[in-house]
């Protein structure tokens, strides 16, 4: 059955592939390899290579980009807005590495992993930002179609187009702060559920050295990382006496011990302390459970706290659907 037929007989999407004929021929504009969601209901993800015209640059392999942008589409019958015929959609945009997504870490002898330097030199450049959009775009039952929030019937594409445009200016130095600046300012409250989210994934990623992948079957915004996206990949890590340690978490040992000693040194040879650095054994003993207090415990501690977060993040968009007025 083609897309044109489904829609012929379709009230409203019942399944990701019948939302995803909403979106017209979205290959004419460079989308591909949809996917339905299987965390969700109703919902799917595309994507998209990035244009080589902007300031971030993709890891790149023999088959080409490994990062592409992947847009995640939700629509939720259940979150009906009040007295109107509108069912809301929930996009996200974000980078995502399609090598990584598939396999625990880069493996640079394989022929279908990006190269080494390609992924040194996309670290190096800016990364377009992970953008959301809710209460904007609403599949209208009264239309059969998509509007915006003024009413106004839109294209697919150009829903997509849209928030896609907007991941990419992300990293224009001047358009990137004016669309931040005014995305903060619009969504101040929504903001403020954001800041602890990022504060742990800021925290994870560059004092811990962890890597958190995106899913193409997830929309991870609303529901979460699994264990298996929350990663320590080689290339920032270091191995120390067999055990392979994040870099950052070893200067950070490094930081701590320093300024242990500068605070605790000379200690009284009757105290803990004094015994302790005064007994090889035991301060070996103690300086591994530091490290993997460090590069473990903690770390996991804070990715348990950001799936909270970021579940207390969608509590919050839920309760603002069920109170939207078109």
């Amino acid at each position: 059955m083609t897309s044109n037929t489904l829609r012929d007989v379709m009230t409203a999407p019942n399944t990701g592939l019948e939302l995803l004929t909403l979106f017209g021929d979205y290959g004419d504009s460079g989308y591909e390899n949809p996917i339905q969601l299987k965390d969700t209901s109703v919902g799917f993800s595309i994507q998209k290579d990035y244009p080589t015209g902007i300031r971030f640059k993709p890891a790149k392999g023999k088959q080409g980009d490994d990062d592409v942008a992947v847009i995640w589409v939700v629509y939720e019958p259940r979150k009906r807005v009040a007295s109107a015929d509108l069912i809301p959609l929930r996009l996200r945009i974000a980078t995502m590495s399609k090598y990584r997504s598939a396999h625990w870490d880069y493996d640079f002898a394989d022929d279908n992993c990006p190269t080494e330097d390609s992924v040194l030199l996309s670290k190096s450049t800016p990364s377009p930002l992970e953008l959301n959009l809710a209460n904007e775009y609403y599949y209208s039952e009264k239309q059969d179609g998509l509007v915006n929030s003024k009413g106004r019937r839109v294209d697919g594409r150009e829903v997509l187009d849209h928030l896609f445009k907007a991941h990419c200016d992300s990293v224009h130095p001047i358009m990137g702060i004016r669309w931040q600046g005014a995305h903060k300012l619009s969504k101040f409250i929504r903001w403020i559920f954001d800041q602890p989210v990022n504060l742990i994934q800021f925290l994870l990623t560059f004092v811990f050295g962890r890597t958190l992948d995106e899913r193409r079957d997830r929309s991870i915004f609303l529901d979460g990382y699994l264990w298996a996206d929350f990663k320590k990949v080689s290339v920032d890590s270091i191995e120390i006496a067999g055990y392979r340690a994040s870099r950052r978490v070893v200067v950070l040992f490094l930081l701590i011990v320093v300024s242990g000693c500068l605070f605790l040194l000379p200690a009284d040879e009757k105290t803990y302390m004094g015994s302790l650095v005064r007994s090889e054994f035991l301060l070996a003993i103690h300086s591994l459970a530091l490290l993997l207090i460090l590069d473990e415990l903690v770390p996991a501690i804070l990715f348990l706290l950001l799936n909270r977060c970021i579940k207390l993040r969608k509590w919050y968009l839920n309760m603002l659907l069920a109170k939207s007025i078109f």
